[in-house]
């Protein structure tokens, strides 16, 4: 087997290709074009924030229909 076989192909976060020298999380075209990391990992957790304050408001709107019965 090859060596290439043996280790993990590192991958661009943005594009999927694969990574020349296997370091850092960007290729070089995807830096050129501006593209940045930070966008993508605040928006997931944008995402992830609005989902939990929907269920925290869920379940707060529960408690409160029981109390007023």
């Amino acid at each position: 087997m090859s060596k290439e076989q043996n280790e993990e192909v590192k991958r661009c976060f943005f594009c999927h290709k694969r990574l020349v020298k296997n370091k850092g999380f960007v290729c070089k075209r995807c830096q050129l074009q501006g593209k940045d990391i930070g966008e993508k990992v605040l928006g997931g957790l944008a995402v992830a924030g609005t989902a939990v304050l929907t269920v925290a408001g869920a379940i707060g709107n529960a408690s409160n229909n029981r109390n007023d019965d």
